[in-house]
């Protein structure tokens, strides 16, 4: 929709591209600086980006939510498996270490924090938890946090 009243914009300008988006009644943010790339998930796509051959513990994956905005996301999922919270941890922990440049900072059984410079220059902090679900053997949640250090 953005897309198609830029173009009326370019084609016909800015009065008329305003007026079709209150004539379907759709909020047009023209000077919204919204660009899907600067959003800081980018930072935990990475780590899940590429060919992995996952692990044969682990069963099922799936992604329970993912909210944020530029300055901090984060992303849950349930996780089906046969080994413990803390193995599940160092397993996802050797894929952060091998597909990006994050340095671990602290270190528990199921939790850990990181932390790690963007392109930018700018430091960010990461924390990942894996905490069994109650009602299950099984089952665990795998929490990623990544957020800019003011």
């Amino acid at each position: 929709m953005d897309g198609a009243l830029h173009v009326v914009e370019k084609l016909k300008g800015k009065l008329k591209a305003q007026t079709v988006a209150l004539n379907i009644e759709y909020d047009w943010k023209p000077n919204d600086n919204y660009a899907r790339a600067a959003l800081a998930d980018r930072y935990l796509n990475a780590i899940f980006q590429g060919k992995d051959d996952g692990h044969p513990s682990v069963s099922s994956v799936n992604l329970l939510s993912t909210e944020g905005d530029k300055h901090r996301w984060q992303i849950e999922y349930e996780l089906t498996a046969t080994i413990k919270a803390a193995d599940i941890k160092n397993e996802v922990e050797k894929m952060m270490v091998k597909k990006v440049d994050w340095k671990k900072k602290n270190d528990y059984p199921t939790k850990s924090s990181w932390s790690f410079i963007s392109k930018e220059k700018e430091n960010w902090n990461g924390f990942l938890e894996v905490r069994p679900i109650a009602s299950t053997a099984d089952k665990f949640l795998v929490i990623f946090k990544v957020g800019k250090e003011n």
